[in-house]
């Protein structure tokens, strides 16, 4: 069986008032009664979990994943148990995650499919497939977060040991939002309950098996600028499947809310690189401007490290300010978009520089998604196509403004000997430059021969582990509270720029040391590979 489905399983769905407010009272009980079980296990437990009750089965860095024991001789708990009729014992995850809360819920809710199908390119949660069958309640400008609808999905649960394990799909009333307790502080949640529904029968004869499913997570914003988790989750998985491997895959789900942050910023750099092309649009789409960086020389430099370009290095645009900057200091992100005809999701790779990155993470995912809410109500436009990979396309009359331009050089003498003409103030700093004086090309390159060609930096996309090792680094955090003063300065001629602070220099130094780190790094790696290279051939 091939995912996700060519055709729909399930005829539309139409529910009466009457099955909405059974379904939302559903979800209110669920949430009333995880939320004493959280507060009592804050205030009572101070958070501490009784061993002789609970079994630790997984941990990733601040989250724990704990199974609950139940002696068989113990009959109030096996009463309980077989009340709810769950064979497998119930899973609770606690501990913590690097973010806000805002992210964690912008990371989270998904309103329609096509959210859906981007936050699973993001999150790799192992669904297979996915459809919103009716939504009772969407999102609202002041309360951007907010979902209440049935759902349906496919998840994977071959492994190692059982790769021929037939997929389990489920049919439940999903809902998302932010509730405020009676001391005041406000709690994200997602809660899931599998329901009954007639004209969404089991789907044996495509080799899926129907399972149930009941979860309640809980999310609040701690001072040190740390999101509490507490999730709680059963499964009754069906069919022949060894509890092990169920308990397994229940247990990576719930640590998989980590990547929440990382769906989150990744919406937010899509959100800006649209918003840059539609007021680029709303200019009426003319020639786009570069801002570029020289020294006291009249050198082009890089416009965050105000390094020289060498020879072979990348210069790249940021997708977002335009910006032209150095390879060390771009990032390059796959942003996801849903193609309007096939329906399916590509990921773009885009190329952001440092300040941009840390500026999403300072953006206010509350604020993004109440102006998408606005933007999806009076039409917007949609994020720019790009290429899956960086090749010089046919030329064009005109530019545009998703272009990015790899632009490869030894010096700013070669760019005027080639007959490119760069326009620069007569003081040093940031200037901008025509689009259209570069040529209608994608990529400008200043080798000389093929070969040089072939040792051009190409841009190399961050992942999510790797992203999450600089996102709990201290510099990225600092990078981030400091993004009011380095944006400015990014901008500003240093001849014209007032003397920056204390809190700038210290930016500046930081980032100058983060930069010399990559490139150590970078030196060490590749040393590694050559004498590894070295010693097979000796073999």
């Amino acid at each position: 069986m091939k995912f996700p489905l060519s055709e729909r399983p399930f005829a539309p769905l139409r529910l009466y008032p009457d099955q909405c407010r059974e379904y939302k009272a559903l979800v209110q009980n669920l949430l009333l009664e995880t939320l004493q079980e959280y507060q009592g296990f804050v205030q009572h437990q101070h958070r501490q979990l009784s061993k002789t009750h609970w079994k630790e089965i997984k941990h990733r860095e601040s989250l724990y994943v704990y199974r609950e024991r139940v002696d068989p001789k113990d009959d109030v708990a096996m009463a309980a148990r077989e009340a709810y009729s769950w064979s497998l014992p119930k899973l609770l995850t606690i501990g913590s995650m690097v973010g806000s809360l805002d992210d964690v819920m912008y990371g989270l809710v998904t309103p329609d499919n096509n959210a859906a199908k981007i936050r699973t390119s993001y999150m790799q949660d192992e669904l297979l497939d996915q459809e919103i069958l009716f939504a009772i309640e969407g999102p609202q400008s002041e309360d951007p977060f907010r979902f209440l609808g049935l759902k349906w999905s496919v998840r994977s649960y071959a492994t190692a040991l059982n790769p021929m394990a037939s997929p389990r799909d489920s049919v439940y009333i999903e809902a998302t939002g932010l509730h405020t307790l009676i001391n005041g502080e406000t709690v994200g949640y997602q809660v899931t309950s599998s329901v009954d529904i007639p004209q969404c029968g089991e789907l044996k004869p495509l080799g899926i098996v129907r399972t149930r499913i009941a979860s309640c997570s809980l999310f609040k914003q701690l001072g040190n600028g740390t999101v509490d988790v507490y999730m709680m989750s059963l499964v009754e998985p069906s069919g022949q499947l060894l509890d092990s491997s169920t308990l397994a895959n229940s247990a990576n789900s719930m640590l998989n809310c980590w990547t929440s942050v990382w769906c989150a910023q990744n919406k937010k750099l899509a959100w800006l690189a649209a918003d840059a092309a539609e007021k680029w649009v709303q200019r009426g789409g003319g020639p786009e401007r570069l801002v570029v960086t020289v020294d006291k020389d009249g050198n082009h430099c890089c416009g965050l490290c105000q390094k020289l370009y060498k020879m072979y290095h990348s210069v790249v645009t940021c997708q977002v300010c335009n910006l032209m900057v150095c390879s060390r200091c771009q990032i390059g992100r796959k942003i996801s978009k849903v193609d309007k005809a096939s329906e399916e999701v590509r990921q773009n790779p885009l190329v952001f520089c440092k300040n941009c990155i840390a500026r999403s993470t300072k953006e206010s995912a509350r604020k993004i998604a109440q102006k998408e809410y606005t933007r999806e109500r009076r039409g917007f436009v949609p994020l720019p196509d790009e290429p899956s990979e960086y090749s010089a396309p046919k030329p064009s009359p005109k530019p545009s403004r998703e272009d990015v331009f790899l632009l490869t050089t030894r010096s700013s003498k070669k760019l005027r000997q080639r007959g490119h003409s760069i326009d620069t103030n007569s003081t040093t700093g940031s200037s901008l430059t025509d689009m259209g004086s570069l040529g209608p090309v994608r990529g400008l390159s200043l080798a000389e021969s093929p070969e040089e060609e072939e040792e051009i930096t190409t841009l190399a996309i961050q992942t999510v582990n790797e992203w999450d090792r600089e996102h709990d680094s201290s510099f990225y955090l600092n990078s981030a509270s400091s993004y009011a003063s380095s944006y400015e300065s990014a901008y500003t001629p240093r001849n014209a720029s007032p003397p920056m602070d204390q809190q700038q220099q210290l930016w500046m130094q930081m980032n100058q040391l983060c930069l010399a780190a990559e490139q150590a790094y970078q030196i060490t790696k590749q040393n590694a590979n050559a004498m590894q290279g070295m010693s097979s051939f000796d073999r």
